[in-house]
């Protein structure tokens, strides 16, 4: 949808010629098509916010839910003890996931992909260091593994 300009044209006769079409004072009927006046409408199409569906490839789908699948792993191991570690590290998957594929964000896609290899490998050391040994640990850890390498191969494709 565009924007409408308005646009009171230059009336060139009549007692306000002189002022080039800016209204001095009051008119007499109030509108301008009676005081010799025309409004022109002229429609304006902006940018559009939202470009064309972005399709998304095999390979981008699977880092999109490796990335929520141990998003929602860490917020679910959060919620009976509250551990704030592991709320934050769960949005922090969603949000890098999110903004790889963004296109308002395409100009900086390596360096967010950069970040969330970074920030999936941090997740892997600080298990290693503190983590605890369980079953849904070590399927975490393989899931986290896999989105590492899904990211390497997306980047050496590009």
């Amino acid at each position: 949808m565009g924007t409408c300009r308005w646009h009171i044209p230059a009336r060139r006769d009549g007692p306000m010629a002189h002022t080039h079409g800016a209204p001095v004072g009051r008119r007499k009927s109030g509108r301008p098509e009676a005081d010799g006046y025309r409004l022109h409408v002229e429609t304006v199409n902006p940018k559009p916010l939202i470009g064309p569906p972005m399709t998304l490839s095999p390979l981008q789908i699977g880092i999109i839910l490796l990335a929520l699948a141990t998003a929602i792993i860490h917020i679910v191991l959060a919620l009976p003890t509250n551990l704030i570690m592991f709320y934050l590290n769960g949005l922090g998957y969603i949000g890098l996931a999110a903004a790889l594929y963004l296109p308002q964000l395409a100009a900086y896609r390596r360096t967010i992909r950069w970040t969330l290899i970074g920030f999936t490998a941090v997740t892997i050391i600080g298990w290693v260091a503190f983590g605890e040994r369980s079953l849904i640990a070590y399927v975490d850890k393989l899931i986290e593994v896999a989105l590492i390498g899904l990211l390497v191969v997306e980047m050496k494709r590009q």
